[in-house]
């Protein structure tokens, strides 16, 4: 885990943080589909990274959200949510969500039955 000092809010631990280029590009990993966002919320609001991963069971997708810190600041950021099969992919498709936004997030969003398309993910699952 990756603790970061955070001024006059809590501290906070991310799982992992990683170099993508001249990117950091902070990490969580969640058991089911869901989960809060803190720690990763907190990191954004510190370090201003490009995009953020999450790692849990849910489809792949790319989405842009917005949240209220504890301190009543707004934040928005982009989420790159994964599931956990796709861990060995996830370099690759940082570096393309950076690189092509709008592609990219269509393609993910347009996957169907956890069936990913060739031009996102290379990955395929069968039924």
């Amino acid at each position: 885990m990756t603790s970061f000092p955070s001024g006059p809010l809590p501290e906070a631990e991310v799982d992992y943080v990683i170099a993508e280029n001249s990117a950091i590009v902070p990490i969580e990993v969640k058991a089911g589909k869901s989960g809060t966002l803190k720690s990763l919320h907190l990191f954004f609001q510190e370090k201003r990274p490009p995009i953020g991963v999450r790692f849990n069971c849910d489809i792949p997708s790319l989405l842009t959200l917005e949240t209220t810190l504890p301190d009543g600041q707004n934040l928005r950021y982009r989420l790159l949510s994964l599931h956990l099969y796709m861990v060995g992919q996830v370099r690759r498709l940082i570096r393309q969500c950076i690189k092509t936004d709008k592609s990219f997030s269509y393609r993910l969003k347009s996957c169907k039955s956890l069936l990913v398309d060739k031009l996102s993910c290379h990955c395929y699952l069968k039924h």
